[in-house]
């Protein structure tokens, strides 16, 4: 038995460059859940909104195809699809068998989109719990400034985290303020923890508290991974709860939140796709 295999993929969805009419577009949507082909991804509006919510669903099929096979052995398309399940909030999970609704207990795995990237993390291990949040840092609309923007969403963190986030110096370019940059890696990290239970809509944001501890130099180049953060929930701390946070380019910072009974926590950069090709191939299509 594997005590934790973690696994973390990522593909930027604008890298998708093929026409509307070439075959991938097909092969893709064959290896998604044809109920949500039908009754979500076909009814964007926009194209790129289509592609991030299909590139979305084979990146899933394309990580519990290899981080499965620890447990259940390789699966094909069809047999994944149909141990794929969501819980009432939303978060999808694998099932024990075929014609169970039970979740496997040793595979976990979570998904986020936002800006050009989709990103999963998976994972086998007994009773564990993963969670995944990647955002695009996007500048304040014109004339509005960077505390005036933040501060919309002051309710959703704890006083304690907002005064740190004032604390960062700003920038004139709003994508180089330090103080833009931490308002969303501490609401990444917030919500790869909220996806990591489960608990959606039904938890509110500033119970969770977030602190960065200032004697681990905090590495913000692409791809450089920090473990700096310590977590509480209404003010109770937080056990054998692992954060990390990176870049994955200059402008998409991704958290990850993990928890396991036994720990065994492996910090690791996150696999970024080459193309679109190859997250048809790892999914179990043909191109």
């Amino acid at each position: 038995m594997i005590t934790l295999l973690l696994l973390r993929i990522a593909f930027n969805v604008s890298r998708w460059t093929t026409p509307d009419d070439d075959g991938e577009w097909a092969a893709a949507c064959s290896l998604a859940d044809p109920a949500d082909v039908a009754g979500r991804i076909d009814k964007f509006v926009f194209k790129r909104d289509a592609k991030l919510a299909l590139a979305g669903q084979l990146l899933i099929r394309a990580a519990l195809r290899q981080i499965a096979a620890a447990e259940l052995g390789l699966l094909t398309p069809a047999e994944l699809s149909a141990r794929l399940r969501r819980t009432p909030t939303g978060k999808p999970y694998l099932t024990a068998a075929a014609d169970s609704s039970i979740a496997h207990p040793e595979v976990h795995f979570n998904s986020s989109h936002h800006g050009d990237y989709v990103a999963v993390v998976a994972a086998v291990a007994p009773n564990c719990m993963v969670g995944v949040d990647v955002m695009r840092i996007d500048a304040p609309p014109a004339r509005e400034s960077i505390d005036s923007y933040i501060g919309v969403m002051k309710t959703a963190f704890h006083p304690d985290e907002f005064r740190y986030i004032q604390s960062q110096p700003s920038h004139e370019i709003a994508e180089k303020s330090n103080r833009l940059h931490a308002f969303y890696r501490f609401w990444t990290l917030k919500e790869c923890y909220v996806k990591a239970i489960g608990a959606g809509l039904g938890m509110e944001l500033s119970q969770i508290r977030l602190t960065e501890d200032a004697s681990i130099p905090l590495d913000l180049r692409i791809q450089q991974i920090t473990s700096n953060v310590t977590c509480a929930v209404d003010n109770i701390p937080l056990d054998r709860w692992h954060f990390e946070q990176q870049y994955l380019d200059e402008l998409h910072p991704i958290a990850v939140a993990m928890h396991a009974p036994n720990g065994g926590f492996t910090s690791g950069r996150f696999s970024i796709l080459p193309s679109f090709s190859s997250l048809l191939t790892l999914a179990g299509g043909t191109t």
